[in-house]
């Protein structure tokens, strides 16, 4: 199946693309499309150009990889982290997510309202931010989860 033959836009894309090669530019882009049996297939398009040392195009080489597979990947590692956040920001527990660097890196709605924090406080290290009455609690558990790498 050739494509363009059945979406004219994609066709002007690549004539597009071929035009531009002849003077010299560079194209990249992803070609997104179903075949016959509904599969849907991921290619990465690029049109160079050869140039003479006048600085004139002498050949136009294209190559075309399929990327399906990194492609559907990209799209879960989104849906999951869509997902990730929508229960974050509804979990009815204060919760936040810590970098390697005790920087918070996240804080959901429930977590900023129960410690008077803004969203801008986000970066901040929790020690700069808890009031102290909790900081022994938060450091004991803390260190359990860096010494097992389990949740509490």
């Amino acid at each position: 199946m050739i494509f363009w033959e059945k979406d004219p836009e994609e066709l002007e894309r690549l004539q597009a693309a071929l035009e531009d090669a002849r003077h010299g530019k560079i194209t990249s882009y992803t070609l997104k499309f179903t075949l016959e049996d509904g599969t849907q297939r991921h290619v990465a398009i690029s049109i160079k150009p050869t140039l003479d040392d006048q600085g004139r195009t002498i050949y136009i080489s294209s190559e075309a990889k399929d990327i399906s597979g990194q492609a559907e990947a990209e799209e879960q590692m989104h849906y999951n982290a869509e997902l990730l956040n929508s229960f974050q920001e509804n979990t009815p527990l204060p919760s936040w997510l810590m970098n390697e660097k005790d920087e918070i890196i996240y804080m959901n709605p429930l977590f900023r309202e129960f410690f008077g924090l803004k969203p801008e406080d986000t970066g901040g290290k929790m020690r700069d931010l808890l009031p102290a009455r909790f900081m022994r609690q938060y450091q004991t558990h803390n260190d359990i989860v860096r010494n097992t790498v389990n949740s509490l």
